[in-house]
């Protein structure tokens, strides 16, 4: 074989070779987002109610709902703390308890959004 042949044979190349290894798509946890954002959107609705003349229907969040940079910040932080616990599960392997725990967890902060949506009507 002469050397312009070898140039412009076709090569095989080895299974490993032809493997591309792609770096993953970054992907939105939905799992974790789920709780932070169930507690703000309860904390906004719950700001709106108030500023309408409404009242706080939770026996312990009524005194903290008076300072308004306090109850965002433990609104949030609640949020945050759940979102962390989510993360963790995940991280542990446990996919399936993580979904579950998302969930619940954003759902326990749209369930009152929802409640507080449907007063400002």
């Amino acid at each position: 074989m002469s050397l312009r042949e070898s140039m412009t044979a076709p090569r095989t190349l080895p299974k490993w070779a032809l493997k591309r290894k792609r770096a993953p798509k970054p992907k939105v946890d939905w799992n974790e987002f789920l709780p932070i954002a169930g507690q703000l959107a309860d904390a906004l609705s719950t700001s709106a109610v108030l500023s309408k003349g409404g009242r706080e229907l939770n026996p312990l969040m009524a005194p903290i709902v008076k300072s308004t940079p306090l109850f965002y910040a433990l609104k949030i932080g609640l949020g945050v703390g759940m979102a962390a616990v989510v993360h963790a599960q995940e991280k542990a392997g446990h996919f399936k308890r993580a979904k579950v725990l998302g969930i619940v967890a954003g759902a326990l902060g749209f369930g009152p959004a929802v409640h507080n949506l449907r007063q400002l009507r």
